[in-house]
């Protein structure tokens, strides 16, 4: 246990960034005791670290670890009065920032539930048991693929093929359970329904064994499901280009595309609120010979997680503390809580509104870099003596300069709003 925390301590400063903030969520009771006020905001213990670490982190390493993370809360927290204070969380470029954010988390959510959905299933459990392979499939495989693996000895090639067959089979259960499921329900596009025999053909064009190594489109061919899409759009596919769809020009292509909405038995999504859906359309529209794929697996992860809700699974107590741990512990998940995240984002806006890390602005001396050379000249020894090795030194000493020199600003910036403020650090 010991060790775990070490590295938890190790991994404090690399994770400094992403650390909570003072939250009005929550009661006292459930976020453990306050540990700082910065200008009247309460910074809980919880605010820095998950209930479940608190509980299981040892005595002794408790306290060094609050505070590892308690000095970059309070930064954060001066840091983001300071930018609702200049209005930057009314800024246009905020806004559209935190509208891309949140959907991002939502569809994080969705594919969270779906995929937790499909490890509980039993047939898909089953397929992916590498020691359900035996040892005579591996050996018919590999008598009949010999060629590819000419470079490999026997024994190795027979490892590789376990994996393979793993795959395989996996890819089969997948298929067979997935088409079953996208039977039971209709996918609408602006209240008209795909056909059922395109969302079916879908499934076998993307996960049955035949087509493994292909996907549809490749042959130049509009995807099935792809077309339904243009049609319920009322657009005409776009000949191929490597042009990007978006040229800063209007385009209806893109704007009736991006109005489209889609319901998946009782939810509705539309398709601008998808992100991998709205980056396709900032795609060079060659690639739109093959979005069918695309459309297809966003679909899927909306009918897996209808299936998911419809199962209950929702309640399973493992399901919901693996949701609250995504969205509370910022060291194990990119997930966040939508309150930290809208705060994190308000702080870059600040910091870029500031020029806090534009180090372009910081000017370096030669006499500097001098002084910095002599003092480390050790680390550069072996580069010295490359090509332009010098001159590549004192550029990277440069950049490092300029580096300390932005950080110096920012901690200067922190430091005023500290001192203009009130922090008061509780024990």
């Amino acid at each position: 246990m010991k060790s775990h925390w070490l590295r938890a301590l190790a991994s404090a400063a690399m994770c400094a960034a992403t650390m909570p903030f003072a939250t009005a969520s929550g009661t006292k009771e459930d976020k453990g005791k306050v540990v700082a006020k910065v200008n009247g905001a309460e910074i809980y213990e919880r605010d820095l670290y998950s209930a479940a670490q608190l509980e299981s982190m040892p005595e002794e390493l408790r306290n060094k670890l609050l505070q590892q993370t308690l000095d970059q809360a309070i930064e954060n927290e001066l840091l983001y009065q300071e930018a609702k204070k200049k209005g930057l969380d009314k800024d246009p470029k905020y806004l559209e920032s935190l509208e891309r954010q949140k959907k991002m988390t939502a569809q994080r959510k969705v594919q969270m539930l779906a995929s937790y959905y499909e490890q509980s299933i039993e047939s898909l459990k089953t397929a992916r048991d590498r020691e359900a392979i035996t040892e005579e499939e591996i050996y018919a495989y590999y008598e009949g693929n010999k060629a590819r693996y000419k470079r490999r000895s026997e024994e190795r090639a027979k490892q590789i093929i376990r994996s393979q067959l793993v795959s395989i089979k996996y890819r089969e259960a997948y298929g067979k359970w997935l088409q079953d499921i996208v039977g039971r329900y209709q996918v609408e596009i602006n209240g008209t329904a795909i056909p059922d025999d395109v969302m079916l053909q879908a499934v076998k064009d993307n996960f049955s064994a035949a087509q493994r190594n292909t996907r549809p489109g490749q042959d130049g061919a509009v995807d099935p499901l792809w077309q339904a899409v243009a049609d319920a759009a009322g657009v005409d596919l776009l000949e191929a280009t490597k042009e990007p769809l978006n040229l800063g020009e209007p385009n209806p292509f893109k704007e009736k595309l991006s109005r489209l909405t889609f319901k998946i038995g009782e939810t509705e999504v539309n398709w601008s609120e998808v992100y991998q859906l709205d980056a396709l359309l900032n795609t060079p529209s060659t690639a739109h010979y093959m979005a069918g794929p695309e459309v297809f697996y966003v679909l899927k992860t909306y009918i897996v997680a209808e299936e998911a809700k419809k199962s209950g699974i929702e309640e399973d107590s493992d399901y919901k503390k693996r949701l609250a741990r995504s969205v509370m512990d910022p060291i194990m998940s990119s997930m966040s809580s939508s309150a930290d995240a809208e705060k994190r984002l308000l702080i870059n806006h600040l910091n870029q509104d500031a020029g806090l890390y534009d180090t372009s602005k910081h000017e370096v001396t030669p006499a500097e870099i001098d002084d910095y050379y002599a003092k480390n000249e050790h680390q550069y020894a072996r580069l010295e003596k490359r090509p332009n090795g010098k001159d590549r030194a004192r550029k990277i000493i440069e950049r490092i300069l300029k580096s300390q020199k932005a950080k110096g600003e920012r901690k200067a910036y922190i430091q005023n709003l500290r001192e203009a403020g009130e922090v008061e650090i509780i024990d």
